[in-house]
């Protein structure tokens, strides 16, 4: 899920970095800021994907002021920041990464949020020895999430809760 940078979102993001909980357990950092961001509107992040044999890379831009929330992986990944600077929370920690540090390794079982703190381009290099080409299949194959639950899905939590509030349903 992605969301433009608000008051609210920073204050979240704030506290966020600050709590001294796991950031992945039920209630640790990235999933209090995944919860604060229910209901919000969704940035626009347009997604890439390449292929190599045996490697599937999703490459994703992130505008300035931009806070999102990423998909819990099932599978040890590379990722790649070739371009601008973000915030991220991850399993470490906060830390600053910017374009030409070196690549970072991301767990299974591990989700990370980041704040964009420059227009930026991240790189999530995935093992894909069945060579997939499939988008959707891809994502269910790297994620612990269905396609129609990513940005702008038709189940994603986020979208159905932001129609909710604009139609004046209660949530």
């Amino acid at each position: 899920m992605g969301q433009v940078l608000t008051p609210e979102i920073a204050c979240a993001l704030e506290m966020a970095g600050a709590a001294a909980a796991s950031p992945f357990a039920k209630g640790g950092k990235v999933d209090r800021l995944a919860a604060s961001m229910i209901g919000l509107p969704q940035a626009d992040l347009p997604v890439r994907h390449h292929f190599s044999d045996g490697i599937y890379a999703r490459e994703i831009t992130i505008p300035k002021g931009v806070v999102l929330v990423g998909a819990v992986h099932r599978l040890q990944n590379m990722a790649i920041l070739s371009k601008g600077a973000l915030e991220l929370v991850t399993d470490t920690g906060t830390a600053r990464v910017q374009a030409g540090d070196p690549p970072i390794v991301c767990r299974p079982g591990r989700q990370n949020a980041a704040l964009a703190l420059e227009d930026s381009v991240w790189t999530n290099f995935f093992p894909n020895p069945s060579n997939e080409t499939d988008p959707d299949k891809l994502v269910e194959m790297v994620a612990f999430i269905k396609a129609s639950e990513i940005l702008g899905g038709s189940e994603n939590v986020q979208l159905l809760a932001y129609v909710q509030r604009q139609q004046g349903e209660p949530q």
